[in-house]
């Protein structure tokens, strides 16, 4: 007799009919631990993302306080530089001890209180200041007319046609600074004279500094104007986000220190003329404090320091010291007046 054996029952089949999902305890867990990495990762991205700001801000006013001391550097070096003359007498000229006036091709670079080199040569060169002058340019500093002439004493006869150069000495007011009246504003302000450009025109720089005031951050303005005319430029932002009270250090030679201010160190000298030796400039800003560390709150830090010798006003020092000053060039007095400096 044949037996008839019944099919094995799978013993999985049971089991897979009471398979199940999670349960909610175990569904909470998870979420429990995913919600406390989750809350790790974001704590650390937010660090992150702090510091990443905090960074760039300071890159930012690091690359921006550079390019604001490039051109102070730039321009305190040029201070005292005087714009090129390269002209021609236009009729003979008879040597006398009183002042004549007589006419140039051009008067470009020519202003009051200029120094000319007429002709060439040991014997017949000399040197003579300009106490006034018209010319047919405009912003050149001598007085409009139909004439380009000069005014001085030419103690030598000079032949038509000699050349007229402009003297290659500096003048003593590259840094125009006052000891008395007003002196107490030179901490937040720099003015300077000079060829600046290098390209023949005499330019007034200013630059302007204005105090943190509560949370409102400081700035370094600056203009850039032709000496001879009749407004100063409007100024533009060179540096900002600073937190410094006082901004430039100077160090002068001066006939009085009486009543300097405290920015500035003071060496009384016998010269008629106040001489800036040494700018000093100090920006700070500030930051936020430590985020990496789970600090909070700023912090000031000092990020750009820096002490600028103006090297033309040294060498027109260098000349008074021997006694030259009497032949050093002034800066153009129309420049004081229009300008209101």
């Amino acid at each position: 007799m044949t037996r008839i054996q019944a099919a094995p029952t799978s013993r999985f089949s049971a089991a897979g009919a009471r398979q199940r999902g999670f349960s909610i305890l175990e569904f909470m867990m998870a979420i429990a631990v995913l919600s406390i990495i989750m809350g790790a990762l974001m704590s650390f991205i937010s660090t992150m993302q702090r510091r990443y700001t905090s960074e760039a801000k300071v890159a930012s006013v690091n690359q921006t306080g550079k390019t604001g001391m490039d051109l102070l550097a730039m321009d305190v070096g040029q201070a005292g530089f005087p714009p090129g003359v390269n002209t021609t007498t236009t009729q003979a000229i008879t040597a006398g001890n009183s002042a004549q006036t007589v006419t140039l091709a051009s008067t470009v670079g020519v202003y009051v209180g200029r120094v000319l080199l007429v002709d060439n040569g040991m014997s017949n060169q000399e040197s003579v200041a300009v106490s006034a002058c018209t010319s047919t340019a405009t912003g050149t500093g001598c007085t409009s007319g139909s004439s380009n002439s000069v005014t001085g004493v030419f103690k030598k006869g000079h032949l038509t046609g000699v050349p007229v150069r402009a003297s290659s000495m500096p003048y003593p007011q590259g840094i125009l600074f006052s000891t008395s009246g007003g002196a107490t504003s030179n901490c937040n302000t720099l003015k300077i004279l000079g060829d600046l450009r290098g390209d023949g025109s005499l330019r007034y720089v200013e630059y302007l500094y204005t105090p943190f005031s509560g949370d409102t951050p400081g700035k370094l303005e600056r203009s850039d104007t032709s000496a001879f005319a009749s407004t100063e430029n409007p100024k533009i932002i060179a540096v900002d986000n600073l937190w410094d009270s006082t901004l430039f250090n100077y160090k002068v030679f001066a006939n009085s220190c009486s009543g300097v201010p405290a920015c500035v160190s003071c060496t009384t000298e016998g010269s008629s003329f106040t001489y800036v030796t040494q700018v000093g400039v100090t920006m700070t800003m500030r930051t936020a404090a430590a985020v990496e560390r789970g600090a909070g709150g700023t912090r000031t830090i000092i990020f750009r320091q820096q002490y600028f010798t103006p090297r033309n006003v040294i060498y027109a020092i260098n000349l008074a010291n021997d006694g030259l000053q009497t032949v050093l060039p002034l800066a153009p007095g129309i420049v004081i007046t229009t300008l209101g400096l």
